[in-house]
């Protein structure tokens, strides 16, 4: 009795090693890297400007522009491990000299219909001695965020100097002459709506991650809500990553420490850092069931009218299934619906064809998703899931790996995956491959 014993424990020692020995431990070191404004998967930030009232101190103005103003930048120091566990106010930063400026001027000629900007790139506050970046007002008319537009947003180098980095920091950042952070109509007057411009961040840091020979590429940023953090600061708490692969066409989620990840058919967890090193270990296998080719798992969702569960897997059963993967806060997928709505016209009378809409929303908004499909006139079946989970592996937009909206997807009558693509120019390719599959179905 006392063998059988002593072998059921070898046993169990043996399974309980073996597991933890098939256990994948990876210690990724991260360098920083320059991008541009279209680099794949940056996180590129809009910086908060700060309109100055007082700036006597500044020289180099021009003084042949009578409309113009002058904006300011904060821009983080390295924080010190007391200031990263007990957190310091943006006045004692001030006093302390720990957040530095970076000025921008901005000038506009209404006769000749032009704008100006000058950053003082040197930072020794005088305009005089840097580039000035002439734009025509006419330009405005480029559609926001295309190829087109950023051509013409300068790249620029600011130099800055804190005691902690004493050969001085570069910052690489994008002037968007053309950016403004609400509609003309809602500027006090067309001068401040042109005299308005946008600076983002063109820097991150990345890692490579080597999953069984497979390259994951990892971008870190950090938050830039109220200030510019230094560039060289290693990954710390307020640090965020996007993980994907150089054949992804959807843009991924950010995630942060502590956070599960399925990669490369295996659940990653972001455990820890240190030392601009990011520590991840494999926990599992996570069979990726988000790809074209794949069938579909197990999925739930909220119904929009009772709040019950819907077991999505159900509805489509031995269905051609068209999903729009879209949210009240979308514009983009908003703007499509129209499209949308002609296609079902087409589809709605076929017994062995679903058309669904899946939400994204935050609960309080759901009252939103609701009058949008009703103002809309939308007829097809929609369904929501919470915001919180999104990034949950057991939630319908993280089994699926949905990351950008609109993301349209096709299932075929045995519930497999055969089309998913995103974004508002793609609805059209979408409903015309639909169309396709359900010829004779």
């Amino acid at each position: 009795m006392i063998k059988q014993i002593g072998l059921y424990v070898l046993l169990f020692l043996f399974i309980v090693l073996g597991y933890a020995s098939a256990q994948q431990a990876y210690v990724v070191p991260f360098s920083r890297k320059v991008g541009t404004i279209s680099s794949k998967f940056t996180h590129i930030s809009i910086l908060n400007l700060h309109k100055e009232s007082e700036y006597s101190q500044l020289k180099g103005i021009p003084t042949t522009v009578p409309i113009y103003s002058v904006y300011s930048v904060l821009v983080n120091n390295f924080p010190d491990k007391k200031d990263r566990t007990a957190g310091i106010d943006e006045k004692t930063e001030r006093i302390s000299g720990k957040k530095q400026k970076i000025y921008i001027y901005v000038g506009l000629n209404k006769e000749r219909t032009e704008k100006y900007v000058i950053v003082d790139c040197n930072n020794n506050l005088d305009f005089g001695d840097e580039k000035l970046y002439t734009f025509c007002l006419k330009d405005y008319d480029i559609p926001s965020y295309t190829p087109e537009q950023y051509a013409l947003c300068p790249q620029i180098k600011v130099k800055m100097s804190f005691k902690d980095c004493p050969d001085c920091c570069i910052i690489d950042l994008v002037v968007n002459p053309f950016y403004s952070d609400k509609s003309e109509s809602k500027y006090d007057s067309k001068d401040q709506y042109y005299l308005d411009t946008g600076i983002f961040t063109n820097f991150y840091q990345q890692g490579i991650l080597d999953i069984g020979g497979e390259q994951v590429f990892i971008n870190e940023s950090k938050s830039t809500d109220f200030s510019l953090p230094c560039p060289y600061e290693p990954i710390n708490a307020s640090s965020t990553y996007r993980f994907y692969q150089l054949g992804d066409t959807i843009s991924p989620l950010s995630y942060s420490l502590g956070d599960t990840i399925s990669l490369v058919d295996r659940k990653i967890h972001i455990r820890a850092f240190d030392n601009n090193k990011l520590y991840l270990d494999e926990i599992g296998a996570a069979l990726d069931s988000s790809r074209v080719g794949s069938y579909l798992p197990d999925l739930y969702s909220t119904d929009l009218s009772d709040s019950s569960t819907v077991y999505l897997n159900h509805l489509m059963k031995g269905k051609y299934v068209f999903i729009d993967f879209w949210g009240s806060w979308c514009g983009p997928c908003i703007a499509t619906l129209p499209k949308l709505k002609e296609f079902y016209q087409k589809v709605k009378d076929r017994d062995d064809v679903l058309v669904m809409g899946i939400a994204l929303e935050h609960k309080k908004d759901v009252d939103k998703l609701r009058k949008i499909i009703r103002e809309n006139e939308v007829e097809w079946m929609n369904v929501w899931n919470n915001f919180s989970t999104r990034k949950s592996l057991g939630a319908v937009h993280g089994k699926l790996r949905i990351d950008t909206f609109p993301t349209y997807m096709i299932i075929d009558k045995e519930g497999k995956i055969v089309y998913k693509d995103k974004s508002i120019f793609k609805a059209q390719e979408a409903v015309e491959l639909f169309m396709k599959l359900i010829v004779g179905g």
